[in-house]
């Protein structure tokens, strides 16, 4: 089992400090006292970055078949986004 600093999580995550401290805080992150200095294992690091059973990226649509998007959406005063409001939600969750 490996343990992680503090700042090879935060490199890792591309957190701030404060951020870490607060995941630490939420029960987001397990840490382990050393100290004064905070550790991490290595599994639950991984396990952030890529949670188990996390979608695959969806494959994007073709130039034609989003032009043929936009052809059909013109004029309507519908705003075109890449996801729905749950998707978008999921990908950047609100506070983050």
């Amino acid at each position: 089992m490996d343990f992680l600093s503090s700042e090879q999580v935060q490199g890792a995550l591309h957190i701030s400090r404060p951020t870490l401290y607060l995941w630490v805080r939420q029960g987001k992150l397990k840490a382990q006292r050393a100290g004064r200095a905070l550790l991490f294992r290595e599994e639950d690091v991984r396990a952030l970055v890529r949670p188990a059973g996390a979608a695959k990226e969806q494959p994007r649509m073709s130039r034609e078949e989003a032009l043929a998007l936009l052809r059909n959406r013109q004029g309507t005063g519908t705003v075109l986004l890449p996801y729905t409001r749950e998707e978008l939600y999921e990908r950047h969750p609100p506070g983050q």
